[in-house]
């Protein structure tokens, strides 16, 4: 059995509602405290300060460690479709980071948080897919039939995600203005260190392995006061818990929060509650929010002259109703991140139909074979006389021919 049929759904999509109410809360509190930083005459800590963090302080590292454990979720069901393969996976996969890369560059001329989140996504599913840390079981039936089964490693996630906290570490002792680089703070980190947000998406990563709906409630309790302990250690032995940095008892404290939540969310007096689901209906659409509160606060800060002018109780009012008109925009219009994604793909195949690369794609696409040893091997249709995708020509060497036959099962 496979760690797949081991884990139960909560529904007929498989989805866990915890994890997408949790990601919906994290995303409400970012979009309400950026709400103050862009409108309020002094800052978010002014309005709210536990221990020094603001409400966006807390919310951030709850969105990466989800993040990570709703990637966990997203390989596996992936990898249990008909006839999918890490391969396949990772190429749709690798699709979407990029384009949420090239999201979040314009986006951190205001405030940058999705080229990090990216990069750590990216990392996190290559350890996933591509260096065999799947586990390959095929039998001579399941080769003849192209299907096979993958067991993703949970132990990888939690060894990235101690790897990247270490080098985060290094790299901020080393080099402490290393965020502040143009080139890296600008494209690469955006407000966030990248090691720091790939230890949390690593992190996530590996406690999705571990979660099991019927035990999540007591494993996210258990698991926040493990994390929370540590991060007061961190403290007590002279660590700092503030965002600036994202020191590692802060880091800590962002999976203690994110685990406690789950538990609390996924508890049966909760789950099933008003709120909850609603949370978790804006989950589901939390890079429309992100991208939909930019949107509203530009017009409110530089179409009505708001930014940062307005006093205390006219501020907080203006940030929760931003935080309610985007709530409620994603609840209305189903543009989940699926949707969005669906319409860069429009939008790419649009830009690469009037390259001059057209040409070449259409060349790539035309009925060809490779002659080896007196056999022709037809590279234009796959299994069933299905289309081969002209991207699995373009993106490989003749070198790799073979392999690229033998993956088609051609012969």
């Amino acid at each position: 059995m496979t760690e797949m049929a081991r884990q139960p759904s909560s529904g007929p999509s498989g989805r866990i509602e915890a994890v997408d109410a949790v990601r919906g809360l994290a995303v409400f509190m970012m979009v309400f405290s950026h709400g103050l930083h862009w409108l309020y005459v002094g800052t978010s800590h002014d309005v709210f300060s536990w221990a020094g963090l603001s409400v966006g302080d807390l919310a951030a590292p709850v969105f990466f460690v989800v993040a990570g454990v709703a990637l966990r979720f997203s390989l596996r069901s992936r990898l249990q479709a008909p006839g999918a393969g890490p391969d396949h996976v990772w190429r749709t996969h690798r699709r979407r980071f990029r384009q949420l890369f090239m999201l979040g560059v314009p986006i951190s001329v205001l405030w940058g948080v999705l080229q990090a989140q990216a990069l750590a996504l990216t990392v996190v599913a290559w350890a996933a897919l591509r260096p065999a840390p799947c586990a390959r079981t095929v039998d001579d039936q399941q080769a003849a039939r192209g299907e096979h089964t993958y067991t993703l490693k949970t132990a990888r996630g939690f060894a990235l995600s101690a790897a990247a906290l270490a080098g985060h570490v290094a790299v901020s002792r080393l080099w402490p203005g290393a965020a502040d680089w143009p080139l890296a703070g600008g494209l690469v980190h955006g407000a966030f260190p990248a090691g720091a947000v790939l230890a949390l998406v690593a992190f996530g990563f590996g406690f999705g392995g571990l979660m099991r709906e019927h035990r999540l409630t007591r494993q996210g309790a258990a698991g926040g006061l493990a994390a929370g302990g540590a991060a007061l250690a961190a403290v007590w032995a002279g660590g700092d818990m503030q965002r600036a940095g994202m020191p590692p008892a802060y880091l800590l404290l962002g999976a203690a929060l994110t685990m406690t939540a789950l538990s609390v969310f996924h508890a049966r007096p909760v789950r099933r509650t008003a709120p909850v689901r609603f949370l978790a209906r804006i989950g589901r659409r939390a890079l429309f929010l992100f991208l939909a509160h930019y949107v509203v606060l530009v017009v409110l800060a530089f179409g009505f002259g708001w930014w940062n002018g307005l006093p205390k109780p006219a501020a907080v009012a203006a940030a929760a109703g931003v935080t309610a008109v985007t709530g409620v925009l994603g609840a209305r219009f189903a543009l989940d991140a699926r949707a969005i994604y669906g319409a860069l793909d429009r939008w790419e195949a649009r830009l690469a139909s009037s390259r001059p690369a057209r040409a070449a794609v259409q060349a790539a696409s035309r009925p060809r074979s490779f002659t080896a040893a007196g056999t022709s091997l037809p590279l234009r249709h796959g299994p069933g006389g299905a289309p081969l995708d002209p991207a699995d020509i373009a993106v490989h060497p003749m070198d790799r021919v073979f392999e690229v036959a033998a993956r088609l099962q051609l012969s």
